[in-house]
């Protein structure tokens, strides 16, 4: 990237590279978990609903000290170690499955382990992208970022449900795992090196997390932007995805492959959002275009309530297409905020604060979304879940268009100016 010389553009490329392969991988997972729990298991909707429930306990149990453990740590070393955990604790699923010793437990065991890595892999992934990028090409890194991401969405899910319909769900995982791997290899050719890593002081980690949620909340220009991402993450995150697949497959008939080609294809939206996040910020404003990218997310995933008859699919296909549109574009434009606003020295541990609060919410959300659908069926918890939403979006509308701009956005803001200590 310009700015930074050659090394720091190859290096990003290097990122790039591993990501979007690992995320072609990781789009397997989500899909496969479910489907081997439904038919190797025969479990009921709580139970695959539990799946999430364990896949984002770390991010409440873990979540804020990660944040200042990457702060104290090399990132990229962090990013690798993360990587390859990820790829063994795959594989002992299909090992189990050979061995005939697949079940729920496993299942769990695997879900909550390797969200544990996640959470560590994201801080520092998140933490670690502006060291090697400069800060001006931040918004069109995310948005690479967020574009592998997006074809990752497309290509994954149906290439899920080819593997699930040529192999046993179980033995798919391997994909996943040697995704990871390939991720590893490509990060250890990265070349940039952390800034030295602050000394660990045991006796400091709550006072430093404290720090973090009170600078989150106390910022005018985060504070909204966190409650509305808790929202949504824990109506649409939480309850939707957690019942996405049962809901697909239970209440609108669809096979284990149309559903994981029909999530393929409605994430077109997030192609759609990746190549365009960038310009709607430049023409409406980075605020106007997250408060409407959220409007987007919540009428698309309204409409997954009103999927029935011959056009399920296509109602299916839309509403998703939509929601995911919403969410890349406001993901790229977000992120970028914080990454821009948020001193160096304590960027891990605001990564991490927020994250706690945003990915803490979903296996809350997930408890709920079973809780509701064993008493009330899939799609009536699925119009909950719609009608919560809207609360996301009054937060996001009145919380950032009401406010003053933020001092701290000002484009003619230095590196120097942003890394000061926390």
């Amino acid at each position: 990237m310009s700015g930074r010389g050659t090394s720091f553009a190859g290096d990003f490329r290097r990122l790039w590279a591993g990501q979007t392969i690992s995320q072609l991988g990781s789009q397997i997972t989500p899909l496969v978990l479910p489907l081997i729990a439904i038919g190797e298991l025969d479990a009921d909707n709580a139970a695959v609903a539990a799946l999430v429930t364990a896949q984002f306990l770390p991010f409440l149990l873990l979540g804020l000290p990660a944040g200042v453990w990457v702060d104290r740590l090399p990132r990229r070393s962090v990013l690798i170690v993360c990587d390859v955990g990820r790829a063994l604790v795959l594989l002992t699923v299909p090992a189990a499955f050979l061995a005939d010793a697949v079940s729920m437990p496993l299942l769990y065991a695997v879900a909550c382990l390797q969200g544990a890595f996640t959470v560590f892999f994201d801080v520092a992934y998140q933490t670690y992208l502006p060291e090697i990028v400069a800060t001006e090409h931040l918004a069109d890194a995310n948005g690479k970022l967020e574009l592998s991401r997006s074809g990752a969405q497309i290509a994954g899910p149906g290439l899920a449900g080819l593997l699930v319909s040529a192999l046993r769900a179980p033995l798919v995982l391997v994909v996943d795992a040697l995704s990871y791997l390939l991720s590893a290899v490509f990060l250890w050719r990265i070349r940039t090196r952390s800034p030295a890593p602050q000394r660990a002081t045991g006796q400091r980690l709550f006072k430093e997390i404290g720090a973090a949620l009170r600078w989150i909340f106390r910022n005018r220009a985060l504070a909204p932007l966190v409650i509305c991402l808790a929202l949504l993450n824990f109506f649409s995150g939480g309850i939707m995805y957690s019942l996405l697949i049962p809901y697909a497959v239970r209440e609108l008939g669809m096979s284990a492959g149309t559903a994981g080609l029909l999530l393929g294809l409605s994430n077109v939206g997030f192609v759609a959002g990746a190549l365009l996040a960038s310009r709607l910020g430049r023409r409406f404003g980075a605020d106007r275009c997250m408060v409407g990218a959220v409007a987007l997310n919540v009428v698309g995933l309204g409409l997954l309530p009103l999927a029935s008859g011959a056009y399920a699919g296509a109602v299916f296909v839309v509403g998703m297409a939509l929601g995911w549109f919403g969410t890349v574009v406001f993901n790229i434009h977000q992120v970028t905020l914080r990454q821009t606003i948020t001193p160096a020295a304590m960027l891990g541990r605001v990564n991490a604060s927020i994250r706690f609060v945003i990915w803490g919410v979903i296996p809350l959300g997930a408890t709920t979304g079973g809780f509701l659908t064993e008493r009330a069926g899939l799609r009536a918890t699925f119009w909950i879940a719609a009608v919560g939403g809207v609360l996301g979006l009054l937060v996001i509308t009145f919380g950032t268009l009401t406010r003053p701009a933020a001092p701290a956005e000002r484009a003619d803001q230095t590196d120097a100016e942003r890394h000061i200590p926390a």
